[in-house]
């Protein structure tokens, strides 16, 4: 009976320990041959066979033992107390300007900052040269808007404007930083730890470098630790999450709540996600109070819905493209194809008819959707029109060929869940895109004479999939010491990270999975917390 009881107390341990020791052996099957474009001979998984799954049973003891032993560590070394301080907002203060100060020479070595593709379009859309739509998210492209008239009011050159979208980037970064970091010294956190994280926000490469990167995920990262930290805050104690009805803490979930569902088209499927969590924590301990948080989240999810389905509709802001949403689908489908498996005639002339079968094989690239859907022969309106068919199609199609689905699915994924593997393919953004008339300067080396290009450039590609790894893993380690509702406070990022295995477009994006890069502190202190007793 006590071997059940510890082997329960044990169980997300065990369970992650598994995945992760699957992953790992995947991981060292797949070839990639030729980047994000790899043709179906040039991406594949390599045979398995029984030393495989010797490897799995070593990778799961050796994970289960690591995560076991820093359970033990953390026991006996975290406080068993954090003893709250006083309040001193010149500390917030002070944080702000550090970092800001620490991120300036890397914004003024890629000034103006870094433009993509996609933001050419939101630019496009703020200013009134193409009809506004929802495709890249409306919010940020109505921030352009705001910066575009500030910029044209000040009789601000374009390269001058983008600098100043850089430098609100920096402020915002710099002030939810600072909020999670004041926070932590509230909570009582050892100057230590708070000199660490530090430390990591002001240092780590990557954080300055996507200020200058100025896509729409870098506004919607900045949010997700935002509102990680006011999760943090009212998950914190028993006694703090009990005032989440108080009306501060009704109009910060709200707002995080909005922001955070409409600066990321899939950032609402998490937000309703995360409502239905915070719902059945509370559902578990105090169901009166679990109505009273139902009724709120039911009246928040209804209102955004009713924004981005029927008022979005109305004013013509949707894309109602099925590509979008159906890239793994159509991947699965490339792949089975591609391997001539099991398919029936009426399937395949269903599939000829959104694109030739021929070309299918011709174009199809296991790790990006992106040439299937831009190839001339490929018939959206079809796929729109038809889109119900396709997923009846695709449900068949997958139970008949489960194996190659399998394999399909891991590689148009491979980004987001091999820890070992990135490319540099949307990773950052700190250069100009090329049809675009405007260069990057580095005023730093131009006025000083010393570039510091060389200590800002990475050398070496995090995996995407490394940081969910890393947040997930310190989750873990939270919730099987505590019990209690501290691991809310990941579930932003990790029902982003979510999403996107589910339905990424692309194998390879750090850019989707920055946030996730943000929040790794915030897990970092979840895990750390102290053990309230009775728990």
């Amino acid at each position: 009976m006590n071997r059940l009881v510890r082997i329960k107390k044990e169980i997300g341990k065990i369970l992650f320990a598994a995945v992760l020791s699957s992953v790992i052996v995947f991981s060292q099957k797949v070839t990639i041959a030729a980047g994000i474009f790899s043709t179906y001979n040039e991406a594949y998984f390599e045979t398995f066979s029984g030393v495989d799954f010797v490897k799995w049973l070593i990778f799961s003891c050796m994970i289960f033992g690591g995560l076991f032993g820093i359970t033990k560590v953390l026991n006996k070394t975290t406080q068993h107390e954090l003893v709250p301080r006083k309040k001193d907002r010149r500390l917030f203060i002070v944080w702000v300007a550090i970092l800001m100060l620490v991120w300036l020479p890397c914004i003024l070595t890629y000034y103006p900052g870094g433009i993509y593709s996609d933001t050419i379009s939101s630019i496009n859309m703020a200013g009134k040269q193409m009809p506004l739509t929802n495709h890249h998210p409306l919010l940020y492209t109505l921030y352009w808007r705001l910066i575009l008239n500030i910029g044209t009011a000040m009789n601000l050159s374009m390269e001058n404007i983008f600098f100043l979208f850089t430098c609100t980037m920096a402020v915002y970064m710099a002030l939810a930083a600072a909020y999670f970091l004041y926070s932590c010294y509230m909570h009582g956190v050892s100057k230590i730890r708070l000199g660490t994280m530090t430390a990591y926000f002001a240092l780590f490469n990557l954080i300055p470098l996507y200020i200058v990167s100025l896509w729409k995920d870098t506004p919607f990262a900045i949010i997700t630790l935002a509102f990680s930290t006011f999760l943090l805050n009212i998950f914190w104690s028993k006694e703090e999450e009990e005032q989440l009805m108080s009306v501060k803490n009704i109009i910060g979930y709200i707002l995080f709540g909005v922001l955070f569902s409409l600066l990321r088209n899939n950032g609402l499927y998490v937000f309703i996600l995360l409502s239905l969590i915070i719902f059945i924590h509370f559902w578990r301990k105090d169901r009166k109070l679990a109505y009273k948080v139902g009724e709120i989240f039911l009246i928040i999810t209804c209102c955004l819905l009713i924004l981005r389905g029927p008022i979005y509709d109305h004013y013509g802001l949707n894309n109602d493209d099925k590509v979008e949403s159906f890239g793994i689908p159509l991947q699965q489908v490339g792949y089975i194809l591609s391997s001539d498996g099991n398919i029936s005639e009426e399937d395949k002339a269903f599939l000829n008819n959104i694109i030739p079968l021929e070309k299918w094989k011709e174009v199809y690239c296991p790790l990006i959707v992106d040439r299937v859907k831009w190839d001339p022969e490929f018939n959206l309106s079809y796929l729109n029109e038809h889109s119900g068919e396709f997923l009846k199609l695709y449900v068949r199609v997958v139970a008949q060929n489960p194996i190659k689905a399998v394999k399909g699915y891991g590689l148009g994924t491979v980004g987001f869940w091999d820890p070992t593997k990135q490319a540099r393919d949307a990773y950052l953004c700190n250069f100009m895109w090329p049809s675009l008339p405007f260069e990057m300067k580095d005023l730093v080396g131009e006025k000083l004479g010393v570039s510091l290009l060389k200590y800002y450039e990475p050398e070496y590609l995090f995996s995407s999939a490394l940081f969910g790894w890393i947040l997930l893993a310190l989750t873990v380690l939270g919730i099987s010491r505590h019990k209690d509702g501290g691991y809310i406070a990941t579930i932003p990022s990790l029902g982003l990270w979510l999403t996107l295995l589910v339905a990424t477009p692309i194998a390879f994006s750090l850019r989707y999975m920055f946030p996730l890069v943000l929040t790794i502190p915030v897990a970092y202190v979840t895990m750390i917390r102290p053990i309230e007793e009775g728990k």
